[in-house]
């Protein structure tokens, strides 16, 4: 049984952070990192939304952990840890990774 979250994720940042994994993989090559709305406060970024999200140490749900997994099955570091604050750091590596091919600093 794993074990509990000293740390919990709001359900707002689990709802973005399902969403920003959803945008990831809509992301065309090229195209300005995708945007998305935190309780329907103006947009941010979805490498913001994983900044803020890596605060958290609660056990991601198995299908978003499959769903990340299947985006860089290269490397088991996301296996090693299936909290959102791993997801998210890791998330993170592959949208800095993806703007920097493109010239694009992260915002911020």
């Amino acid at each position: 049984m794993p074990k509990q979250s000293t740390n919990p994720l709001p359900l707002y940042l689990r709802e973005a952070f399902h969403q920003v994994v959803g945008d990831y993989w809509g992301w065309e090559r090229g195209a300005p990192e995708p945007e998305v709305s935190l309780q329907q406060r103006r947009p941010c970024s979805i490498s913001t939304v994983c900044s803020i999200v890596m605060n958290f140490d609660e056990a991601m749900p198995d299908d978003i952990y499959q769903t990340l997994y299947k985006l860089d099955t290269s490397t088991d570091e996301l296996a090693k840890d299936h909290s959102y604050r791993n997801g998210a750091r890791w998330l993170l590596r592959l949208i800095d990774a993806r703007n920097a091919d493109y010239g694009r600093p992260r915002d911020m």
